[in-house]
C-alpha cells in the first residue's frame, strides 16, 4: 500500500475536527494532524473518491523508480507534499469554479459569446424583477395616496400632478378622494391643475374610475379657477329649456347660475357664470366661457353630449375656454 492509498483511507474514514485539523490512526493511538491551508473544505469522502489520486500514486511509484536509490523518508515525505499540494489546488479549482472562471477558459470568441448571453439574461431577469417590483410599489403608493387625501390633500394633489402616465391612471381613485376636500385645504395651484386636466385630457376614457374622477375634477378646478361665480348650491337665475335659442348676443348677465336644460348657444359669452350641466344636451357653437365654474351629474358613463364637453373642457386651460361646440 503506497502512502497516496493511506492518505486516501483517511480522508474517506475520519471525521474533521474542524476546518484546519483531522484524525489521524498510528500504531500508538489516534492524534491530531494538521492538514495544509489547501486541504480546507476538501476533506470529505468525496474527495478521497477522486480519481486523481490513482494517477496520483502511479506517478509516486514511477517517480521511486525513477530515482534509482531507495528515497530517504525525509525525501518521500516532501515529495508527496508537493504531489499532494498540485492535486488540492487542481481540486480547488475544479470544485470552486465560477462561472466567471469557467468562461476564462474557454476561447476567445466563445467567452465573449457567453459573457453576451450571461449578461442578456441576467439584465432581462434583472428587469422583470424590478419591474414587478416598481408596478406593486406603484400600486401600494396608489392606496396609500387614496387613505391621505383626507389628511394632506394638497401633498397628494401636488405628487399626483407630478406623476408619470402610467403612475398617474393608477391613481385616480386618490385624486378623486382629494376633489372631494375642501378647496381652502387642497389649495392647488394653477400649474397643478393645468398638469392634471392635460393628464386626464390624455387618458382613455375607458379606463376604471375616469368619468367620476375626471367630473369630479372639472367642477373642483373650475371653482378654484373661477372663484367670483356663484357659489355651489345657488338657485338658477336663468335655465335654457329646450327649444331656447340665444344666438349673437353678450347679453346673457355674468356672475349667474345658468341651468342648461336644453335648447342652443350660438357666439356667445359667459363671464363669471356657474354653468350647470345636465343630461338633457344643449347644442353651443362658438361659446365662449370666461372665469365660469362648471358643474357635472356624477354618471359613471356621461351621454356623448357631456362626453364632447368634458373632454373639451379638460383639453382647455379652464380660465378662458374660446369656443364651446357640441352637437
Amino acid at each position: 500500500m503506497t502512502i497516496v492509498s493511506k492518505f486516501r483511507d483517511i480522508l474517506a474514514s475520519q471525521l474533521a475536527v474542524d476546518s484546519k485539523m483531522v484524525i489521524v490512526k498510528t500504531r500508538s493511538g489516534s492524534t491530531l494532524m494538521a492538514l495544509p491551508a489547501e486541504c480546507e473544505q476538501l476533506y470529505s469522502p468525496e474527495v478521497a473518491n477522486d480519481p486523481r489520486f490513482d494517477k496520483l500514486s502511479l506517478r509516486v511509484r514511477a517517480l521511486e523508480q525513477t530515482q534509482g536509490h531507495q528515497p530517504t523518508k525525509a525525501e518521500v515525505t516532501e515529495q508527496f507534499k508537493n504531489l499532494i499540494r498540485g492535486a488540492v489546488e487542481d481540486g480547488l479549482r475544479t470544485q470552486s469554479e465560477t462561472t466567471l472562471a469557467r468562461i476564462k477558459s474557454w476561447s476567445p470568441v466563445g467567452a465573449i459569446v457567453a459573457i453576451v448571453l450571461f449578461v442578456l439574461l441576467q439584465w432581462n431577469g434583472y428587469t422583470i424583477f424590478r419591474t414587478h417590483t416598481e408596478d406593486r410599489l406603484g400600486d401600494i403608493e396608489a392606496a396609500l395616496r387614496v387613505t391621505r387625501a383626507a389628511q394632506a390633500p394638497k401633498a397628494v394633489f401636488d405628487e399626483i400632478a407630478n406623476l408619470d402616465k402610467k403612475e398617474f391612471t393608477k391613481n385616480l381613485p386618490a385624486l378623486r378622494a382629494t376633489t372631494e376636500q375642501p378647496i381652502s385645504m387642497v389649495s392647488p395651484t394653477a400649474s397643478a391643475i393645468y398638469k392634471i386636466s392635460q393628464q386626464l385630457s390624455s387618458t382613455r376614457d375607458d379606463t376604471p374610475e375616469y368619468w367620476p374622477t375626471a367630473l369630479r375634477f372639472l367642477q373642483f378646478a373650475s371653482s378654484h379657477l373661477g372663484s367670483k361665480a356663484p357659489a355651489p348650491g345657488s338657485l338658477a337665475d336663468a335655465i335654457m329649456y329646450t327649444g331656447n335659442i340665444v344666438r349673437n348676443t353678450s347679453l346673457i348677465p355674468p356672475d349667474e347660475t345658468i341651468l342648461l336644460e336644453g335648447g342652443s348657444l350660438e357666439n356667445t359669452e359667459l363671464v363669471r357664470d356657474r354653468i350647470i350641466f345636465t343630461n338633457k344636451p344643449v347644442k353651443m357653437r362658438n361659446v365662449r366661457f370666461v372665469d365660469c365654474a362648471f358643474e357635472f351629474p356624477g354618471d359613471l358613463t356621461p351621454s356623448r353630449y357631456l362626453h364632447q364637453a368634458a373632454r373639451q373642457l379638460l383639453a382647455s386651460n379652464l380660465n378662458s375656454i374660446k369656443s364651446l361646440d357640441t352637437q
